[in-house]
């Protein structure tokens, strides 16, 4: 199967490299890289898709994404396409709108190790029409264990799972910070209180690490 990435950031990268792995042809494409052009990735029969949206003003800056989106119909694509670019609630009757065989598929990577999130993940969302959804399963991820858990969500339920996710690691991470800030005051070390609460089975090892700094 054809496979075309548009953004070759750190999660395009992931997926570019993960799937060719699997023997996938895969095409890349990023404006900022030295690449395959747009019009190549127009002949996979998959196409992800992994631009960055920004925070701006308190929002998701979507432009990039819906600009590519756009371009897509324009060229009257018809593979499917699925979004791994975090999105917001509202952006989705947008792209919603478009004639595009739309699929959401968020990703949950950490950056240290997004290669094996990616490829032994511990939980796969996706959303979107089921014929596209069962095509992007069996024949793109056909490798994932049988006892991974999938989600089939609605998009918008799936996109808010995305957002929630990453609302809630942030969270842990500035708990942190704080603790470390306050230990810091009394010339205390962070580090065996946060593994205290790790070993006792309150948090995860991943969002206690006082020296990781601010997310």
């Amino acid at each position: 199967m054809k496979i075309g990435v548009i953004g070759l950031g750190m999660v395009g990268e992931t997926i570019m490299h993960a799937l060719q792995f699997y023997h996938h042809n895969v095409v890349g494409y990023d404006k900022y890289k030295p690449s395959s052009t747009f019009e190549d990735t127009l002949s996979a029969e998959v196409l992800f898709i992994a631009l960055p949206t920004p925070p701006k003003d308190g929002r998701l800056d979507t432009s990039i994404l819906l600009s590519v989106i756009s371009d897509l119909q324009d060229h009257d694509y018809s593979g499917i396409v699925v979004l791994k670019s975090t999105i917001s609630l509202d952006s989705w009757k947008a792209l919603s709108k478009l004639n595009l065989r739309l699929v959401y598929c968020p990703e949950f990577l950490h950056e240290k190790q997004r290669l094996q999130d990616f490829v032994k993940p511990h939980v796969v969302v996706i959303a979107g029409p089921r014929e596209d959804v069962d095509v992007v399963l069996r024949n793109v991820f056909y490798w994932l264990d049988p006892e991974t858990s999938i989600q089939y969500l609605d998009p918008l339920t799936a996109i808010m799972t995305k957002l929630v996710m990453n609302a809630y690691a942030s969270t842990k991470i500035s708990f942190a910070n704080e603790i470390k800030r306050i230990c810091d005051d009394f010339d205390i070390d962070p580090r065996p209180v946060m593994q205290t609460l790790v070993l006792e089975g309150r948090a995860a090892a991943a969002y206690t690490d006082p020296m990781k700094g601010a997310f």
